[in-house]
């Protein structure tokens, strides 16, 4: 097979060059081309591409390569957009002399390379180098700078440049992702060190030492460099003089108990024995005999005349009389008790008022660690 160039849009080189003054400008290029087989008849087929930019015509120091898998063929003609999986930079076209190779499959490739040219007003675009000039300086060296014409001459006025951008003494925060970055040109870390630099105004003094402090905003100048805050905080609270109730709610429940050994002792019994009245039953027609003196003298008996049924009332006296028991050695008594419950309400008081601490706990607000960064010149 054979491949033959039918179109070919070198404008590349143009769209790249202008390409950072513009993010809108696509970043490729549209290359067309035409395809036949070894009988010089166009093809239908889809076919593996690779494009290949070299800065000269048959060196091997190539620039740029981009592989296309599958690209449609349709009655020999073909179309690519370069750049889509490979980016054009602007440095593949830093220079005027740049040539593409095709390959088609695994067949060899396509020679002679061809050459990359401009479309005629593109030659204009020769001075995009220089577009983002100002006072003979590029758009980079510009951006630490904002750029005033003070008093209208069409000149930067570096005075008004000065107070635009970030003066000297201004503080700044800065990430830092490692120590291997290093600082701003001009600028020093906030940390209590001296400014050792005789180019610097501040020469000779020392920062302000903001490490693991916030900044406050103030008015007047005499608080400048003033600290204050805690990195924690307790709160004490007042404790007056106060009662407590106490409760006393408890029941005792029945309960034997043993009085202690006594010793050899005895104790005493009192007996009080009483006898009532009572009458004796009927008797009948019965004498009595009645004799004259006591019991044991030699009286006289008398017989009383009989008398009919009668009863006799006896009375026996009560009877009183104290006495001990014998010692019964040493020995325990055992009683039972029933105790009632007891049910009272008592109030205790502090002696004196008082006061009593919170912990200590964290007195800041979610926070990230960042460089404070002064600008000394």
């Amino acid at each position: 097979m054979k491949i033959s160039i039918l179109i070919s849009i070198p404008i590349a080189l143009v769209v790249l060059l202008v390409a950072p003054l513009s993010a809108e400008v696509p970043q490729v290029i549209k290359y067309q081309g035409y395809l036949t087989d070894d009988m010089s008849q166009p093809m239908d087929t889809a076919i593996s591409m690779t494009f290949v930019i070299y800065d000269d015509s048959s060196g091997m120091a190539d620039v740029w390569t981009e592989g296309h898998s599958s690209v449609q063929v349709s009655g020999g003609l073909f179309e690519v957009i370069l750049g889509a999986t490979n980016p054009l930079g602007v440095a593949v076209f830093d220079s005027p002399d740049r040539f593409l190779e095709v390959q088609v499959g695994d067949g060899p490739t396509i020679l002679p390379r061809v050459r990359m040219i401009s479309a005629p007003f593109a030659i204009h675009t020769e001075y995009s180098d220089d577009a983002d000039m100002i006072d003979s300086l590029h758009g980079d060296a510009l951006m630490e700078w904002s750029i005033y014409d003070a008093d209208q001459d069409g000149q930067i006025d570096e005075n008004a440049v000065a107070v635009l951008s970030v003066p000297v003494g201004a503080i700044i925060d800065w990430w830092r992702p490692d120590n291997s970055l290093p600082l701003p040109d001009n600028f020093q870390i906030c940390d209590g060190s001296l400014v050792d630099d005789i180019e610097s105004p501040l020469n000779g003094h020392t920062l302000p030492d903001l490490t693991q402090l916030f900044v406050k905003g103030i008015t007047d100048v005499n608080d400048i460099g003033v600290t204050g805050g805690s990195v924690d905080h307790q709160h004490t609270i007042d404790n007056p003089e106060h009662d407590h109730d106490v409760v006393v709610d408890h029941d005792h429940p029945n309960m034997e108990i043993s009085l202690s050994s006594s010793g050899n002792h005895s104790h005493s019994i009192s007996m009080n024995h009483a006898h009532g009245y009572f009458l004796s039953a009927m008797a009948g027609s019965h004498t009595h005999g009645v004799q004259s003196g006591g019991p044991f003298a030699g009286g006289t008996n008398y017989s009383m005349d009989t008398e009919p049924d009668h009863q006799h009332g006896i009375s026996i006296p009560a009877y009183y009389n104290s006495t001990s028991t014998s010692s019964g050695g040493s020995h325990t008594h055992t009683a039972s008790f029933d105790l009632p419950a007891f049910n009272a309400t008592n109030a205790t008081s502090l002696s004196s008022p008082g006061t009593m601490p919170s912990t200590i706990e964290s007195n800041l607000p979610p926070y990230i660690g960042l460089l404070k960064l002064m600008r000394i010149k």
